[in-house]
């Protein structure tokens, strides 16, 4: 498997873990100095350092979002 199939999937299983993220921390992390360590945690097998990497990157847009919608951030 190639670099970017991995990459691919790491942010799928990511993603999938904080299905309940909002656009606005999706796009947050897309352009995170943290991406590519948080992509290289989940390829690792390390999860809980890639949502810790992640955590930060919550919105208040998002944070109302899940308020309403009654869900957190990670499931």
């Amino acid at each position: 498997m190639n670099n970017e199939m991995n990459d691919s999937e790491a942010y799928r299983i990511l993603t999938r873990e904080l299905t309940n993220m909002h656009h606005s921390e999706r796009d947050a992390l897309d352009s995170s100095s943290d991406y590519r360590a948080a992509l290289d945690n989940v390829i690792a097998g390390e999860h809980n350092k890639a949502i810790a990497l992640v955590i930060p990157l919550r919105t208040i847009a998002g944070a109302a979002w899940r308020v309403k919608q009654d869900k957190k951030f990670i499931n």
